[in-house]
């Protein structure tokens, strides 16, 4: 049981160890630009503003469709397009 604990102290210990380098590495800037439509605000990384263009027109196609089967006229929705991988925090 203890060298169990110990295992898990010392498995414990080179974890943060091995995760401390990421931590101290500075954030790389970013450029961000914003597209604003009547019925969406997208804000986009610098790169990826085709991409960025084609999701505002496809969201404004859609909007009164969406609109009509709501029965209301939703407020402009801000949406943010992040182009990398990521998890959620909560």
């Amino acid at each position: 049981m203890k060298l169990l604990t110990a295992i898990k102290g010392i498995t414990i210990f080179f974890v943060v160890i091995a995760a401390m380098p990421l931590k101290t590495q500075p954030l790389e800037p970013t450029q961000w630009y914003q597209i604003n439509t009547p019925h969406v605000n997208l804000i986009f990384r610098g790169g990826m503003g085709e991409e960025a263009q084609r999701v505002a027109n496809t969201l404004t196609h859609l909007y009164e469709p969406v609109a009509q089967s709501l029965g209301a006229q939703p407020t402009p929705i801000p949406l943010v397009l992040w182009g990398q991988n990521f998890v959620s925090n909560g």
